[in-house]
Parts: C-alpha cells; structure tokens; sequence
C-alpha cells in the first residue's frame, strides 16, 4: 500500500517489466502448442584434449665438411734401352814348343826352325806356327833402303817383337851360298826398340841381351872377341863358328861388366 504519496519511480519499472515477462512466458507457450515441434537434442562435443607440447628440441644436422682435395700426380714413365754389345775376343794360344828353346841364335838360322838359303814364305810360316803374326812385315822394297845396304836388288824385313829376319831376292849370299832365287840370310835382336817385346832369345850357349861381356867371354873362350871400330864408335864382339855364316853383336862399353845391347846372325846388310 501506498500512503498518500507517489509512487516510487523504481517500482514502476519492476512492475513493467514484471508484466513483459508474463505476457513473454504466455505467448511462448502458445507457439509450442501451436507448432508441436521438439528441438533436436544439443550434442555436446567432447571437451579437446591438447597434448601437451613436447620440449621444443631444436636439432642442427651438422653434416662434417669434408674438404677433398684432389691431388693430381703426374707420373712420368721413361723407359730406358739399355743395348749390351758383347764383344767376344778369341784368343788363340799357341801349345807349340817354347820359343827360347826352339828359336836358339845360331851362325847359320835359328834353331832348327829356319835355315839360312830357305824360301821367305817358308820360313814366315815356320816362325808364325810358333810366334803367332808377324808385328812388322815390310814388302819387298829397294836393296838399298832403311836397313842399310842390304843384297841387290830387293829385300824384305820381318819382325816378331824384337826378332827381325831378313830375306833377299838375290841369287846367292854370303850367308847361303848355295841358294837359288829368293831366300833367308840374316836375323837381328836388340833391345834398341823399348816397344818391341823382348822374345829373351839367346844362343845355344845361353848367351844372349843383357848379358855380360865377361860372361860371354866366360862361355866362349877365345873364340869370343871384341874390337872398337873408330868411324862408328861402337864396341863390337864377335863369336867364332861355323861357315858359312856369322855370330857377334855389340856392347855398351869395353868393360868386362859392359852387356850385349845387340846380337846379330849371317852376314847382313852393310851401312
């Protein structure tokens, strides 16, 4: 109730909007009965579920650099040819007699092997089976020559070391008087020549370079002589023996101790 007074402005408005509410409510209810339709149950979605975010791990993939490096090598391949030449030398030794003892220097040859008055070619033979080659052959040439003056009208001089023998075209010599046509007549050995090899020669006696003048008088007695010719001044010496033929040589000095520097057989070539 209100008492002689106005009414509140508050409850004017409860009163209004208290009589929407009701007028709301009624015309609802209408429309539900007018329509008759029921509304579809809500579905009410599930409540989603968050997984809870795993830590956040960060991973760097660091892939190692591997810095190649490409090495070239240059291989240089020489090949090398070696050509071996083989060269074989054939050294022919002589299984013959020893030659000091076949090769004596005698008066009338040497030894038993060359005879004064023989054909050249004959005796060139005979002394290469037991000397090998000749070091020296000279030819034919001029009697009158390097040799000295030696049987007309040629000559010829072959040489084994420091062995020289003589040959003449001549008939006859001095040293083979009986020859006929070309033929041996006179051999040398001395020590003049260092180059020549020293065959170490000597006479049947053994007397030979290098020996002495008291030892060759020694072995030959008288018939050992020496004489000193003045033109040359050379010590000459001499052998006495058999003819036709000749033995001798010369000396350093005129000293029992002077030697033999040089021997010679037959009758020889003339200065």
């Amino acid at each position: 109730m209100i008492i002689g007074g106005a009414v509140p402005t508050s409850l004017i408005r409860r009163s209004v909007v208290l009589c929407m509410l009701v007028v709301a409510c009624s015309g609802s209810d209408d429309a539900s009965k007018a329509t008759n339709t029921t509304a579809a149950p809500i579905t009410t979605l599930a409540p989603l579920t968050t997984a809870p975010l795993a830590p956040s791990s960060t991973t760097t993939a660091v892939t190692p650099s591997t810095a190649t490096t490409a090495t070239t090598t240059s291989t240089t391949t020489t090949t090398s040819t070696t050509t071996t030449t083989t060269t074989t030398t054939t050294t022919t030794t002589t299984t013959g007699p020893d030659p000091a003892e076949v090769l004596t220097l005698q008066h009338q040859g040497l030894g038993t092997v060359a005879a004064f008055g023989q054909e050249p070619d004959a005796v060139v033979a005979a002394l290469s089976a037991i000397l090998g080659l000749p070091d020296e052959d000279s030819g034919w040439v001029d009697a009158f020559s390097v040799y000295g003056t030696c049987p007309m009208p040629e000559v010829r001089m072959v040489r084994w070391g420091n062995l020289q023998t003589f040959h003449t075209t001549a008939d006859a010599t001095l040293s083979a008087p009986g020859a006929a046509g070309p033929h041996f007549f006179h051999w040398r050995v001395s020590d003049f020549e260092p180059a020549w090899a020293d065959l170490g020669l000597s006479t049947v006696e053994g007397i030979g370079l290098g020996d002495t003048s008291a030892a060759a008088s020694g072995t030959y007695g008288v018939a050992f002589e020496t004489a000193y010719d003045d033109v040359f001044e050379v010590h000459y010496f001499s052998i006495d023996g058999p003819s036709p033929g000749a033995l001798g040589g010369t000396l350093d000095g005129a000293e029992p101790t002077s030697v033999i520097r040089y021997l010679e057989g037959g009758v020889g070539c003339g200065e």
